[in-house]
C-alpha cells in the first residue's frame, strides 16, 4: 500500500510566518519517514510561500503542493487548472464538504473539476460523504454516483477519493467519533457504487487527530487520511506524525 497523508490547512494559516513552523515540523518527520504520498494544501494566497518552503528544504523534496479547490471554468476569484499548473500545484481537493455547503458546488461541478484536473495533470482528491449518520448511506451513494457518472475505470484509477462523514467533523455541532465498523461499511459502499472501478486511493476525511488516526488506519479499509484542523498546528501535526509513522514505514 502507498499510504496518503493530505494536509488541508483550510484558512488557519494567514501568513508566511504561520506556515514556516508547519513546514519545519513536516520536514523533521520526512527526514525519518520517506515513504507514502504527502500533500500540503495551503490557502490560495500562501501557495507560493509554501512552494518556497519546499524548495528551501531538501527533506520536503517528495512533498506535493495541492490546492484546496479547483474551478473547471473561469470565474471571479476562481482557481482554474491552468492557473494551478502555472503555480506548480500538482494536486487539488475537489468537492470538499465546505465547498459543497458554502459555495454550492454540485455533483456536476465536482465531476467537471476532476475531469479538468486530470486533463491538466493535477491529482484530483475527490471528496464524497453525507451530512448525518445514515445506515443506508443514501447521501454517500448519491454523491459517488453523481461525481463519477459516466466515468471509465481508467478515469477513476487517476482519482483519490476522500470519504467525509460531515457529522463526525470536529467543527460540526454534536460531532462524535465514527466507529471503525461504520468506516469500513462506508468504504464498501463507495466501492459498490464505483461498480468495479478502483481509485488510486480511498482516504478518510472525518475528524482526524493524532489520537484517532491509528484507529482509522488500523481498520484496513482506507489508504490514508485527509486531515483538516489538526494539520494546521505544529503541536498537533507533530502528534499526528508520531501516530502515522508505523503506517508509513
Amino acid at each position: 500500500m502507498n499510504p496518503f497523508f493530505i494536509l488541508n490547512w483550510k484558512s488557519y494559516p494567514a501568513s508566511q510566518e504561520d506556515i514556516l513552523p508547519l513546514c519545519a515540523a513536516l520536514a523533521d518527520w520526512r527526514a525519518r519517514v520517506t515513504s507514502g504520498t504527502v500533500v500540503m494544501c495551503p490557502p490560495a494566497t500562501l501557495i507560493d510561500d509554501t512552494q518556497k518552503c519546499v524548495a528551501a528544504d531538501e527533506r520536503l523534496a517528495s512533498v506535493l503542493i495541492g490546492a484546496q479547490y479547483l474551478d473547471a471554468d473561469a470565474k471571479t476569484g476562481g482557481l482554474t487548472p491552468a492557473m494551478l499548473r502555472a503555480a506548480n500545484v500538482s494536486a487539488a481537493i475537489i468537492g470538499h464538504s465546505d465547498r459543497r455547503a458554502q459555495a454550492g458546488e454540485t455533483n456536476a461541478d465536482v465531476r467537471s473539476a476532476w475531469q479538468q484536473a486530470i486533463a491538466h495533470d493535477i491529482l484530483p482528491i475527490v471528496c464524497v460523504g453525507q451530512p448525518a449518520p445514515d445506515g443506508s448511506f443514501a447521501g454517500l451513494r448519491e454523491q459517488v454516483l453523481g461525481a463519477f457518472e459516466g466515468a471509465s475505470a481508467t478515469d477513476v484509477a487517476q482519482c483519490v477519493i476522500a470519504y467525509e462523514p460531515v457529522w463526525a467533523i470536529s467543527t460540526t455541532p454534536g460531532a462524535r467519533v465514527e466507529e471503525s465498523a461504520d468506516i469500513v461499511r462506508a468504504i464498501q459502499v463507495i466501492r459498490e457504487e464505483l461498480r468495479g472501478a478502483t481509485p488510486k486511493a480511498i482516504l478518510y476525511g472525518g475528524s482526524v487527530t493524532g489520537a484517532s488516526v491509528s484507529n482509522v488506519l488500523s481498520s484496513g479499509a482506507v489508504d490514508g487520511v485527509l486531515v483538516g484542523r489538526a494539520s494546521a498546528s505544529p503541536d498537533s501535526l507533530t502528534e499526528l506524525h508520531e501516530a502515522l509513522t508505523p503506517f508509513f514505514s
